[in-house]
């Protein structure tokens, strides 16, 4: 089925509200904020060729966000946003990282809301590095059915801002270097499982001769990413959370329904 079947409607007002309250968190962050550049560098050891250590040397340079605006102020953006929508105003972040909640009702445009907040990101910040994260392959497939219909809706409001997705699989792992490297909005949907390990058992976290010795994470980490969580109740566990901080993330956005754990709430969509 063609996208042109599809029509979208940009203007829907609490669709607008969330999207905005988001923007807002990083309100004082500049537009022309110096791009991230991370030289990810290394030694493959290798005993038997130790006399051409110097051709195992190898150097790459990932684009990546960079978030200069002080946690004050986007703790005090946060409370701003929360008075202005109704919502408990916290005194602190709750957790150490910049994790931030949007409570959205299934069936209200959840996953319009979080891609078209890249865009605002984008174009606000010149934010370009995003990992959505899923609890499912179904989901997956899901978000990246969304997008195949979308795009030509997101191009027609962002005709000035190129982007490129794709669906993160350890049978191509090595897509991750043009992830990394490329300025351009780059979206890379995952599942929680495709990071939630170790070498024994995820390619994720294995050295591959075609990045030059690195991981895949490596290249994910040193963009400073910033990761959508679609469905975060399903990614609570200890080991979920400590993958999803191996890729160091510049912040965190968790869209729910219903949120086993509430980490700074940003905006909610109920019901009523």
């Amino acid at each position: 089925m063609s996208s042109s079947t599809f029509k979208f409607d940009s203007s829907q007002d609490f669709q607008i509200a969330a999207i905005s309250s988001i923007v807002n968190l990083f309100e004082g962050q500049p537009k022309d904020a110096q791009v991230l550049t991370t030289t990810l560098s290394g030694t493959i050891s290798d005993k038997e060729f130790a006399l051409l250590d110097f051709a195992r040397s190898f150097e790459v340079g990932a684009v990546g966000n960079n978030l200069v605006v002080d946690r004050e102020l986007i703790l005090s953006n946060l409370q701003s946003v929360q008075d202005t929508n109704g919502l408990e105003v916290g005194k602190n972040f709750a957790g150490d990282s910049l994790e931030f909640d949007i409570e959205m009702e299934t069936g209200t445009g959840k996953t319009y809301v979080y891609l078209r907040t890249i865009f605002e990101l984008a174009k606000n910040y010149n934010f370009t590095k995003f990992v959505i994260l899923v609890p499912s392959v179904a989901i997956r497939e899901g978000v990246a059915t969304s997008i195949r219909l979308m795009k030509d809706h997101f191009r027609s409001i962002y005709p000035a801002t190129p982007f490129d997705w794709q669906v993160y699989s350890g049978k191509n792992a090595e897509e991750v270097q043009g992830f990394a490297t490329s300025t351009s909005i780059q979206i890379l949907i995952m599942t929680i499982d495709s990071i939630r390990g170790d070498a024994n058992n995820r390619v994720m976290h294995q050295t591959r001769d075609k990045l030059n010795g690195l991981k895949p994470v490596d290249y994910l980490r040193a963009t400073r990413p910033i990761v959508i969580m679609d469905e975060p109740q399903n990614m609570e566990s200890l080991l979920s959370q400590t993958s999803i901080s191996e890729l160091d993330p510049a912040f965190t956005l968790r869209f729910s329904a219903t949120h086993k754990i509430t980490r700074n709430l940003v905006y909610r969509l109920d019901p009523v």
